[in-house]
């Protein structure tokens, strides 16, 4: 069931990353075909403008060459007069001349005042047209703009939210992680338990069944089997106190993170694999329980690191105090490797980076590994300390 909740998230997150992507895609696309469509209305705009230029060339001579059959007109309607009034002093030839002049004079007007009509009722569509056409580049440019400014503002943010993105899948992925790790912790606190306290203490019950039989039947050494069921109660107490300091170290509620990290250290040396120091700067002074509890269990953390994986010889746990903020730092000579692969890949065993990184950032604070191939690891954690310093440490 975990997987297949796993595996929907993924995909739900995929889903939402080809959306943006796509969305983008899609106003790059229409930014560029609105941008053909206001090429191609700029092209019609120019060639009506170029149109529109040669009706006012052809009307102004169309205006002078009805000016002029207006002038032809009015001097053929004078002399017609002229002739109408004296009929009778002209030959016929001459009158029926004049008429065919005069009649011919007003066609020519009115062919003339038709074609300037037609030209003027083809400047003014002309016109309406380019008004329009202007206004659709207008519109247009104002459109690949706008549309220009939405892919910029995408684009800038895309980064952005395929971060959390990216965040939101490894979250998921460290829900997984961490459930498994707490089923596995479980069980290792169980073998720990069954194979420690539980084995020692069905030793005591066999034990004090048998001082209980020499007791009633006065026999044997009892003193002996007394001191034995002793040593073994010891035993067990000692047993259920390690695994209750590896859960929560109870220094840690009472002596603070100074101390049990000083004793983690300590217990960390003792092993002999790794020689590791404790180094505190700054004035010491007891934190917020929520502040001493994820800095020990980032160093907790970083050492286990570095025994199972760094092949160090030598590790540094350094603390600095400061007036508002705590600076945590592991560091090791071992190996070294990729924290950018690491902190990306959360597969198999490497989830204890995202961890410390997700216990950090709940409390507001900075993150960082430093580490390449052959040069060692840096772990470095910064903690606001506002409003962090427990009572305990106020009363210091």
């Amino acid at each position: 069931m975990a997987k297949a909740g796993k595996r929907e998230v993924q995909l739900s997150l995929g889903a939402i990353d080809e959306v943006l992507k796509e969305t983008v895609r899609a106003i790059r696309q229409g930014q560029e075909q609105v941008f053909q469509i206001a090429d191609l209305a700029r092209d019609e705009y120019r060639r009506l403008q170029s149109e529109l230029d040669e009706l006012n060339v052809r009307i102004q001579q169309v205006i002078a060459e009805v000016d002029e059959c207006e002038r032809v007109a009015r001097q053929m309607r004078r002399r017609l007069m002229e002739v109408s009034r004296d009929f009778y002093r002209y030959a016929e030839e001459e009158v029926h001349s004049v008429y065919q002049e005069a009649e011919a004079a007003q066609v020519a007007l009115s062919l003339s005042r038709e074609r300037e009509r037609e030209l003027r009722q083809r400047r003014e569509e002309a016109s309406k047209r380019l008004r329009r056409l202007e206004q659709l580049v207008a519109k247009a440019d104002q459109t690949v703009q706008c549309m220009g400014a939405a892919v910029d503002l995408l684009s800038g943010k895309l980064n952005l939210m395929m971060r959390q993105i990216e965040g939101w899948r490894a979250k998921s992925q460290l829900g997984s992680q961490i459930i498994r790790a707490q089923e596995a912790e479980r069980q290792r606190v169980a073998r720990e338990i069954h194979d420690g306290p539980a084995q020692t203490m069905a030793n005591v019950v066999l034990q004090a069944e048998l001082c209980n039989r020499y007791w009633l039947e006065g026999k044997g050494d009892l003193s002996a089997e007394l001191h034995e069921l002793k040593k073994q109660v010891q035993t067990a107490l000692r047993e259920v106190r390690r695994i209750i300091s590896d859960l929560r170290p109870t220094s840690l509620d009472d002596l603070g993170l100074v101390p049990t990290l000083r004793r983690l250290v300590e217990e960390f040396s003792a092993q002999g694999e790794v020689q590791a120091d404790l180094v505190v700067n700054g004035r010491e002074r007891r934190l917020g329980d929520a502040v001493e509890v994820a800095c020990f269990r980032l160093v907790q953390e970083a050492l286990q690191n570095v025994r199972r994986h760094a092949r160090a010889r030598r590790a540094r746990v350094l603390l600095s105090f400061g007036p508002e903020e705590l600076t945590v730092m592991v560091e090791d000579d071992g190996v070294g490797f990729d924290p950018g692969a690491i902190l990306k890949n959360l597969e198999g065993d490497h989830f204890g980076l995202v961890s410390m990184r997700e216990r950090i950032e709940l409390l507001e604070g900075r993150f960082r590994v430093l580490s390449a191939p052959g040069e060692g690891t840096r772990v470095i954690a910064t903690v606001p300390l506002g409003g962090e310093e427990s009572a305990a440490g106020e009363g210091e």
